[in-house]
Formats: C-alpha cells, sequence, structure tokens
C-alpha cells in the first residue's frame, strides 16, 4: 500500500493529503484525501484518470461522517451523515413480530 508516490507495477501515482477537522453531526471529525492518477491502458483507459476519495471520520464513533468519490467512471458520490443520537437503542427495535420465534440451530460442538 502506497500512502504517496508511485504504485507498484506502473499502475499510476497515489497521494495522500490531511485535511485537518471539522464538526459534523456536532461530532469531531478528521479528514484525508487519497487521489489516484492511473496510467492510460491500466484499466482500458485511453488517457490518465484520476479517482479521488475523502473521508471525514469520527474517532468517537469510529466511523466515516463524510465520504466523497469523485470517479470518472461513476461521477460523484457523497455520503454524509446528517444526525447522530449518541445512547441505547429503543428495545422495541429488537422484539420479534407476533408469530416469530427464535430457533437455535448451532449445533454443540464435539467433545
Amino acid at each position: 500500500s502506497v500512502r504517496s508516490g508511485p504504485m507498484p507495477g506502473g499502475v499510476g501515482i497515489a497521494y495522500h493529503e490531511d485535511l485537518g477537522t471539522q464538526m459534523i453531526a456536532d461530532q469531531f471529525t478528521t479528514g484525508a484525501r487519497e487521489t489516484i492518477t492511473y496510467n492510460p491502458g491500466v484499466m482500458g483507459n485511453d488517457h490518465e484518470m484520476t479517482v479521488v476519495d475523502e473521508h471525514w471520520y469520527s474517532e468517537t464513533l469510529a466511523l466515516n461522517l463524510l465520504s466523497i468519490r469523485q470517479d470518472p467512471r461513476f461521477g460523484k458520490q457523497t455520503f454524509k451523515v446528517a444526525k447522530v443520537t449518541l445512547g441505547e437503542p429503543n428495545p422495541k427495535l429488537f422484539e420479534l413480530p407476533a408469530g416469530f420465534s427464535v430457533v437455535d440451530r448451532r449445533e454443540s460442538p464435539s467433545q
């Protein structure tokens, strides 16, 4: 894995960039941007092709609260957490609907 510099096998060049910090959904996040420029012919491409991935990560929640991917094959995709509610989930979310039951079909370990 290459953070910045030429990629193995002449595939292209990778560049890592730290973006600092920002608050997203009232959570402290740190950002990073990964830019990969693929050489012509690597994926059937005629010209250089650049893919950019940006992520804003919350250490507290252990997940990305914002991810942006720009790829000429698929366009721009943005995934953003809009609201964070901390605490225990409502137990009713885990109740079985009427008429359902839990059946344990695991085999006992052989001794």
